[in-house]
């Protein structure tokens, strides 16, 4: 009898469970078909979302193209923690994406969601807006397609992929990041300690620093193998002038001042300064078109590409940085519209107060002798009936012209290119300054070596009307002004890399106007 009732009982539990399952089965369908009961929490709570906390028009937008459906289960959390430890491998930093979940699984899906969206910006546009670093930032500005691109990783179930789409696609970046990982490895692997000398060491002296600077250029990629050997021999002296042709200093193989103070820069400021020049890539646009002008400030050099060759290099100088009188060149994007042969130069009102005036009252000849007219009210004056002494810069009301030549500041050739600067490229009379290593002695502009070459290619690129190489150069040698106007203009992008890639090479530059200084701190802030 009790056997019955316990098998009618056990019947009935299933039974029972049979129910509460089917129950169970419904309500899970019924909340999660369609809009979920997921989806229309996130959907409320999203209303009532924080701007303080949250990126909460991002946060909305992201879910609005996914219809509102929970983006985080294991695998995804797995695979954003992945992302967070990999960003240090992209120059960005790990810690500040950190996320403190609390019990409510509402709450950590936005919080998740917010520094998701964090990450994937400062991938795409840079952690800091340069707007904060310059005095003006003009740029072609990217469009805005990082929510979109979340999406379509979340869709498609490939969050993992998130740096291949967003990150810049420059090569130098790609082989930057190379570099990058390299120096990490460097890090974890030796200890890097200063080494010391007392003025310079040369080939066939030893030195008992010679072991340790031998090992330390092993470490860094310039000696394939090194030994405790205390003799500075033929092979050091090759591994020294490569690492001074890589660091920007003057490569005589001999090991002094400047070369011992870059062979004392540890891995973790190296590191650093390649993630400053990893989130410059950010800030530019995802193209700079097939033809273009790259004009790098801290390496004085200007490259003309097209279709990712170099068609034309040439050394230039750039605007000074002295303590007590400094002109820095702005970076910008502009194009190039005119090439002005034997141009007049209009001398800017700061460089006549401040460079001309000393002169004029050094020497009263100083005017006539490099040809310079003097304006006032449109018209020309005797500059000799001037009584210079008592002209400052309060009552400077002149225009001073130098008049085209062969001795003209600008030299024969110049390149107009529109911006809010007044700043363009230009030709000098004074080339012996390019044999420099450091070339900062303008006044803003920037002086072309080659400026001729340049003018050519771009004379030919625009098929200007009866100008061929033979008309340039007869141009070249009379006085007359001639305006060239292009049809095709070059975009010209000046810029401001301290650290490059060339032929696998990584070479450093001197931050000459301190600008990585001022994105370092605006890094910090950050973190």
């Amino acid at each position: 009898m009790n056997k019955r009732l316990n098998i009618k009982q056990c019947h009935m539990n299933n039974k029972l469970f049979l129910i509460l399952l089917i129950v169970f089965q419904f309500l899970f369908l019924a909340i999660f078909s369609n809009k979920t009961f997921a989806s229309k929490s996130i959907e409320y709570s999203l209303k009532k979302c924080s701007s303080a906390v949250f990126s909460c028009e991002k946060i909305k937008a992201l879910y609005r193209l996914i219809d509102f459906q929970p983006i985080w289960n294991e695998k995804r959390i797995n695979e954003f923690k992945g992302l967070i430890a990999k960003s240090k491998f992209e120059g960005l930093e790990p810690s500040y994406y950190r996320i403190d979940l609390s019990r409510s699984i509402l709450d950590n899906e936005l919080k998740l969601t917010n520094t998701l969206i964090k990450l994937a910006y400062h991938s795409y546009y840079g952690s800091i807006n340069p707007v904060k670093v310059f005095e003006k930032w003009d740029f072609p500005k990217k469009e805005d397609k990082v929510i979109q691109t979340l999406a379509e990783l979340i869709k498609n179930d490939n969050l993992s992929a998130l740096f291949d789409k967003l990150s810049p696609k420059y090569e130098n970046y790609r082989l930057l990041r190379e570099h990058l990982l390299k120096y990490y490895v460097l890090l974890d692997k030796e200890k890097w300690n200063r080494i010391e000398i007392k003025g310079k060491i040369k080939q066939g002296e030893s030195h008992q620093s010679i072991a340790l600077i031998r090992k330390r250029l092993y470490l860094l990629g310039y000696l394939d193998s090194y030994s405790e050997s205390t003799f500075f021999d033929e092979k050091l002296k090759q591994a020294i002038i490569k690492f001074q042709q890589l660091h920007n200093i003057e490569a005589d193989g001999v090991i002094g001042k400047n070369t011992m103070q870059a062979l004392n820069i540890s891995p973790k400021e190296r590191i650093l300064k390649i993630k400053l020049n990893l989130e410059k890539y950010r800030w530019l646009p995802e193209s700079l078109g097939e033809k273009f002008l790259w004009i790098n400030i801290p390496s004085f050099e200007l490259n003309l590409y097209d279709k990712s060759h170099i068609l034309l290099q040439s050394r230039i100088i750039v605007g000074k940085n002295y303590k007590d009188d400094f002109r820095p060149t702005p970076l910008l994007f502009s194009k190039i519209t005119k090439i002005i042969i034997n141009p007049d130069w209009y001398i800017p009102h700061k460089i006549a107060v401040k460079d001309i005036l000393p002169r004029i009252n050094k020497n009263p000849d100083y005017l006539t002798k490099e040809n310079i007219k003097v304006y006032l009210d449109g018209k020309e004056i005797n500059s000799s009936l001037i009584d210079w002494s008592n002209i400052h810069e309060k009552n400077f009301n002149f225009r001073l012209v130098q008049k085209a030549g062969k001795s003209n500041a600008l030299g024969q050739i110049k390149f107009h290119m529109p911006n809010n600067f007044d700043v363009y490229l230009h030709d000098t009379p004074d080339k012996k300054l390019f044999t420099r290593n450091k070339r900062a002695f303008s006044s803003g502009c920037i002086r072309v070596e080659k400026a001729l070459p340049l003018a050519l290619i771009l004379i030919e690129n625009n098929n200007t009307k009866n100008w061929d190489d033979s008309k340039i150069k007869e141009a070249l040698e009379g006085e007359k002004t001639f305006y060239l106007n292009l049809k095709n203009p070059m975009p010209v992008y000046i810029l401001y890399f301290t650290t490059v890639v060339r032929d696998s090479n990584l070479y450093f530059f001197e931050d000459i106007y301190g600008y990585d200084g001022t994105i370092e701190k605006h890094l910090q802030k950050n973190y």
